[in-house]
């Protein structure tokens, strides 16, 4: 429905799940959890006005298997709107390819600070030394109050390439 209450997880993963490009319309996609796991995957949408919503948590997009690498994965102008003190926008599992983000917002609103001590958000996650290879591109996106940007290879501590500062 795209109305911001409605829960459309099922939806949109039974889209994902058709392995077809998704283009994602303007309005407020409230899921629970996204998982893609196949190659050549591209999700669009329709600017700021496409927003995937995600309260809880957790990991809201989980991209990759235990199995297989992943390959040329576009994701490319919506907003990820995250609402937790220990979520993650987008979680890397095993090894990725070749990614493109673009004019992608990862933004946790008003209220979510970075502040504490408790909070541990992250917007992009890569979870080991397989998850990050090949090119990884993020043109144009915009990171809003997470504790982490952008974490690559936290056991490791090698991560955390970027990190975001609250608005004043």
């Amino acid at each position: 429905k795209g109305d911001g209450v409605t829960d459309d997880t099922a939806a949109i993963q039974a889209a994902i799940d058709s392995k077809n490009p998704i283009h994602l319309p303007a309005g407020t996609y409230l899921h629970t959890g996204l998982e893609l796991d196949y190659s050549g995957f591209s999700i669009e949408g329709d600017g700021s006005m496409s927003t995937l919503l995600y309260n809880g948590e957790g990991v809201a997009i989980l991209i990759g298997n235990d199995a297989e690498q992943i390959e040329r994965g576009t994701l490319k102008n919506f907003k990820i709107e995250l609402n937790g003190d220990t979520c993650v926008g987008i979680q890397y599992k095993k090894a990725s390819v070749n990614m493109r983000h673009e004019l992608v917002e990862f933004l946790r609103p008003k209220g979510n600070t970075t502040n504490s001590q408790d909070d541990q958000s992250i917007a992009v996650l890569y979870t080991n030394d397989d998850s990050f290879t090949g090119i990884h591109q993020y043109n144009s996106c915009l990171f809003t109050r997470f504790a982490t940007a952008v974490d690559v290879n936290p056991q490791n501590d090698q991560g955390n390439f970027y990190n975001t500062q609250p608005p004043n």
